[in-house]
């Protein structure tokens, strides 16, 4: 399931049978194409069993451990977010590296999907361009590790669209203003 909504969970929030909760549950993620996703992950479930739980593969050759069947999707989403930040980043600090030799960049703190960011006020345009450069470029490089290893995620085809993961960026004096 989705968000760690099994039908039972979901049978008590809505007052109804877990029978027809499950059909209520199948179709919500028929229609958002996960029905295949989910299909792809009990095939990780048995393929890559390990004790309590099982692996399943993320971007770039990485793994995660998955407990719990149903927070599968969970896992598989945030796992291939943290691997598509860690390419964002590490493309941000060498770049800085190379443009910003003789001015004083600071990486502060990069979570989930943003960086913040020190700079002098001169640079700031330059090192959000920057950033968002990072973003774009880690969607270029999941479209093609993806579609170098299609066996590896849950699609099993080429992708169609290359994503791009750049949400632009905010220049202020605080964390508040910048978010």
């Amino acid at each position: 399931s989705l968000c760690g909504c099994a039908p039972p969970k979901l049978a008590g929030m809505l007052g109804i049978s877990v029978e027809e909760a499950k059909v209520k549950l199948s179709s919500f993620l028929l229609e958002l194409g996960l029905d295949t996703v989910q299909a792809w992950l009990k095939v990780c479930q048995k393929k890559y069993k390990r004790g309590g739980g099982f692996y399943i593969p993320i971007a770039f050759g990485y793994w995660v451990f998955c407990k719990s069947a149903h927070a599968a999707v969970n896992y598989l989403i945030q796992g291939t977010e943290g691997a598509v930040q860690k390419v964002a980043v590490n493309y941000f600090e060498r770049e800085v590296k190379m443009r910003f030799k003789n001015s004083n960049v600071f990486k502060v703190l990069d979570m989930h999907d943003e960086f913040l960011v020190e700079c002098a006020p001169e640079d700031a345009d330059a090192v959000g361009k920057l950033m968002g450069e990072s973003y774009t470029y880690a969607g270029q490089q999941l479209f093609k590790w993806l579609n170098a290893n299609p066996d590896k995620y849950s699609g099993g085809n080429k992708l169609l669209i290359e994503p791009d993961f750049n949400g632009g960026y905010a220049i202020g004096q605080s964390y508040y203003d910048c978010h």
